[in-house]
Formats: C-alpha cells, sequence, structure tokens
C-alpha cells in the first residue's frame, strides 16, 4: 500500500464526521439559509455562496462559520475589521485547523522518535522504535476503521510487532533490514498524513487571506502547503 492509499483513507477519515452530519439536502438547505441572510445583510448571492463554500469546505464548525461570515460581511460593506476581531478569528482558525491535524501532529512526534531510536541499533533502540511505530497504527486511534487498520488486522501485522516488541525486551533484537522496513513504512504512513494536512490548510487559506489575516498566526505548526510530501518527511540512512 503506499503514499496515495494512505492518502485516500485519511481523507475520508478527517470528512467522515462532518458528512455524516449532513441529511439528505441539508447542504441545500444550508446554502439557501446562507443566501437569505446574505440578501438581509446586502450581499450578493454569489459573494455569499463563495464565502459558504469555503466554510464548508474547510471543515469549520458552524459557531465558527457563523463568525467568520459576520466578519466577512462587515468587510465586504467597506468596514474596517478591528484588532480584537482579526485576533478571535485567527484563534477561531487556528483551533479548527489543530483541531483537523492533531493526529499528522502526533505522527511526526512518532516518526521522529523512530529516527532517533533506529540509528541506535540495539535492544532499547528497538523497543522504542516499535513502541512508536504501534502508536502510530494505533487500533484505540481514530484510524480504526480506515483502510489500513483493515489491512493491518487482516495481516496481522500489529500481532507481529508485538511480538517483536517483546523479543527486543528480552535481549533478541532487530536487524539492520527490519528496521529500516518499520521506518520506511512510518515514512509511507507519514506521508499520507502530510498530505492530508496539506489539503486542510490549503482549504482555510483562502479564508485566511480573504479576510487579511496572518497565515503565522493560523497555522503553526510549520506545515507548508507547496511543499511536496517526499520533501517535508525527512529519512534516516541505515
Amino acid at each position: 500500500m503506499g503514499p496515495e492509499q494512505y492518502a485516500s483513507f485519511y481523507d475520508k477519515r478527517t470528512k467522515n464526521d462532518a458528512e455524516k452530519a449532513k441529511l439528505p439536502g441539508e447542504l441545500a438547505k444550508q446554502r439557501i439559509e446562507a443566501i437569505e441572510m446574505g440578501n438581509s445583510l446586502g450581499v450578493k448571492p454569489e459573494t455569499t455562496l463563495k464565502m459558504f463554500d469555503s466554510y464548508n469546505g474547510a471543515g469549520v464548525s458552524p459557531d465558527t462559520a457563523d463568525k467568520l461570515f459576520a466578519l466577512e460581511v462587515e468587510q465586504n460593506s467597506g468596514n474596517i475589521i478591528g484588532r480584537d476581531n482579526i485576533y478571535s478569528a485567527s484563534k477561531d482558525l487556528r483551533t479548527e485547523y489543530n483541531k483537523r491535524t492533531s493526529e499528522l501532529t502526533k505522527s511526526r512526534v512518532n516518526y521522529e522518535k523512530m529516527l532517533a531510536s533506529a540509528k541506535i541499533g540495539e535492544g532499547l533502540g528497538d523497543v522504542a522504535l516499535i513502541t512508536s511505530f504501534m502508536k502510530m497504527l494505533d487500533p484505540g486511534s481514530t484510524v480504526r476503521e480506515s483502510e489500513f487498520a483493515v489491512a493491518r488486522d487482516t495481516s496481522g501485522l500489529y500481532t507481529s510487532l508485538e511480538n517483536a516488541a517483546n523479543k527486543a525486551k528480552t535481549g533478541e533484537f532487530l536487524n539492520a533490514n527490519q528496521r529500516k522496513t518499520f521506518v520506511t513504512l512510518a515514512k509511507q504512513y507519514l506521508q499520507a498524513a502530510e498530505t492530508d494536512g496539506k489539503k486542510t490548510r490549503k482549504s482555510m487559506e483562502g479564508i485566511v487571506e480573504r479576510l487579511g489575516l496572518n497565515p503565522a498566526d493560523v497555522f503553526t505548526d510549520g506545515q507548508d502547503s507547496t511543499k511536496s510530501e517526499t520533501d517535508t518527511v525527512v529519512s534516516v540512512e541505515f
């Protein structure tokens, strides 16, 4: 399973809850309500729909969408957005972004631990390496319903990882090829997560730009939507 396939289930997972909340016709109903609200505030329907679709595409909560819409309406009316409102909008979007990329942040941390552990090349390092990898594939995490989780469980991957960890604790170390395999798999997993993180950022960049917010105040994790996943995820030499 390559990075593209991993990216597919990551994309499905992050949007799954939002899609489940939309009953048939609910989205159309929301669009009509948004247009009516925009009309009452003197905003053209096409402008309202552009805002609505961008909030929906970014997956922001209804409360945040309402606040952003009010600010954009004020801005479109020729009014200057105050510093307090800019701060509030940046904070709300930052919270939404961090929430949607929290799994990516955890994966980055575990991957860095794996790289450091792989370089040790002995028992304690092997235990840490396998443990960090297992955390990335935790059956109790939000990836449990993913395509990867199905592949992992049917192939017995998690059980084999547990066995390898137990052996490492008793002094039966991994060989260089095994360490390389673990790190390579983790790299593919993280590349998929980075793909999804890039999509999440790009979905919010339009809102940030329209409101004239400082991207650094919203995207605080260093994610760069212009870089490829290969450039983002570092490797280790064995």
